[in-house]
């Protein structure tokens, strides 16, 4: 009987989580994925760089729904972590180290063009490194709030 009534206060813990969680991944889909559809129609692009944004676009759902799901654990800050340290990996990967080569043919011949976005890609790292400390000042944060009450309830 104690296990039944237990099990009925975790599940009353964790629906609302869920339900939460899958709202808040639900309106993340829709804010990153819809508005860029109607600006541009992905048709135009190439099938790669349209799985590209699509992978994009599962990374941002998963980890805010993942974040959401774990909120006032530690493991809210370390999925926080991880998902900057993804989106960094990703962001390098599709820019290709910021040196992207391009064959475009234009009536006939072959056009080569090479776009150096280095400098725009150190960007996107660097916003991502200060997202990435921030993060980890907030981890530390947490657990020195749950030290401090742990030991007022000692004493």
């Amino acid at each position: 009987m104690v296990e039944e009534g237990n099990t009925r206060a975790i599940i009353k813990k964790i629906v609302p989580r869920v339900f939460k969680a899958a709202l808040w991944g639900f309106i993340t889909y829709l804010l990153v994925y819809y508005p860029l559809t109607l600006i541009y129609p992905f048709e135009l692009l190439p099938f790669a760089y349209n799985q590209l944004f699509n992978v994009f676009v599962t990374i941002v759902v998963f980890f805010a729904v993942v974040t959401k799901l774990f909120s006032g654990t530690i493991l809210e800050y370390a999925f926080s972590i991880a998902k900057t340290l993804v989106i960094i990996t990703y962001f390098f990967y599709v820019l290709n180290g910021g040196v992207i080569s391009l064959t475009v043919p234009v009536s006939g011949t072959t056009v080569n063009l090479v776009l150096d976005l280095r400098t725009f890609l150190s960007m996107l790292i660097f916003v991502n490194l200060l997202a990435l400390a921030k993060s980890i000042l907030q981890a530390t944060d947490f657990l020195a709030r749950k030290v401090e009450a742990s030991q007022l309830s000692v004493r």
